[in-house]
């Protein structure tokens, strides 16, 4: 009966079928950083000197892992459109952060074109489009002074 049993413990030794679970591992899921962008940085037509400060520019993370935002950049970034908050900062997952843009055109100048978030997204699109155009406005002389376009 002794070699019976020592037997079936070398049979379960060998195999591990005796003692371990046959249940499958569970893998862990692998970090994402989903970034998704929004707003409005539609600035128009300006006139020289003039300032708008109402762009806006959302960056929502849809992945599981806290994204990383480095830098912004675009068109004119910081020589005509610049941002009235940091550029640099991170996004919980579900989360979003909002950037407020402003425009304030020195010289004729055409900014339109794309916004590029950089950071460390694994998946996403990082680009929105922006449109300002800054122009010399035409000034006519009227009675009592000037009336400028």
């Amino acid at each position: 009966m002794k070699s019976f049993m020592l037997g079936i413990s070398m049979l379960c030794v060998l195999t591990t079928a005796c003692s371990k679970s046959s249940s499958p591992s569970n893998p862990t899921a692998s970090a994402t950083h989903i970034i998704r962008l929004g707003g409005n940085l539609n600035f128009g037509d300006l006139p020289v000197q003039a300032v708008r400060d109402d762009g806006v520019l959302t960056v929502s993370n849809d992945g599981n892992d806290v994204l990383h935002i480095d830098r912004i950049a675009g068109p004119c970034t910081g020589n005509g459109i610049s941002p009235l908050s940091s550029t640099t900062f991170n996004v919980a997952p579900g989360a979003m952060v909002s950037v407020g843009f402003s425009f304030a055109p020195k010289v004729p100048i055409n900014c339109s074109g794309d916004m590029t978030v950089f950071g460390n997204q694994t998946a996403g699109v990082n680009t929105i489009a922006v449109t300002a155009r800054g122009f010399q406005p035409t000034c006519q002389p009227v009675p009592g002074g000037l009336l400028c376009q």
